[in-house]
């Protein structure tokens, strides 16, 4: 299997570190190395210092792509776990010439703030934050995404295995 990124984007909440993790053990289990991105660890231990502005957003989707890129560039696969709100933080992860396979995990936004996993919408409800992909900036689908995930509908076992079969499929 040759190097690429996968991108799982979707709304905080919709299962994409989740998808990410499992999907990532099984790649290792057939001997695959696999590096995840995530952007909340981005966030936290390379970026620490950038807020939740739509400016610093687009800087940590920027450094996301530009790690990917560097990776598949040293013939390694890896799974970023970054909302990508908008169209320019998918132009921009495009316009890297990194070869990127777009996942879109969906899920309505009232399931995702269901689940809150992380207690984000918990935060943004209680006016820690003023910015909320989804709620106050728009989240914007990715336009034809090569695999589309409904967390809602789908176990995360029924997502695992459609990626799988994808990239059976288009990658080898």
């Amino acid at each position: 299997m040759k190097a690429f990124t996968l991108w799982l984007t979707g709304l905080s909440g919709s299962g994409k570190t989740t998808i990410a993790d499992k999907l990532a053990e099984r790649l290792r289990e057939e001997g695959k190395k696999i590096v995840i991105i995530d952007a909340d660890v981005i966030r936290k231990e390379v970026l620490p210092e950038l807020g939740y502005s739509d400016e610093e957003r687009h800087k940590i989707r920027q450094t996301i792509a530009n790690v990917c890129h560097l990776l598949t560039k040293n013939g390694i696969i890896n799974i970023a776990s970054a909302i990508a709100a908008t169209k320019e933080s998918k132009d921009y992860a495009i316009q890297t010439g990194n070869k990127i396979y777009w996942a879109y995990v969906k899920c309505p936004i009232k399931e995702c703030e269901e689940r809150d996993p992380q207690g984000n919408y918990k935060k943004f409800r209680e006016g820690v934050w003023d910015n909320f992909v989804g709620i106050t900036t728009p989240y914007h689908e990715p336009e034809n995404p090569d695999v589309v995930i409904e967390t809602d509908k789908e176990s995360v076992e029924e997502g695992v295995e459609k990626l799988l079969h994808f990239l059976k499929e288009k990658v080898n």
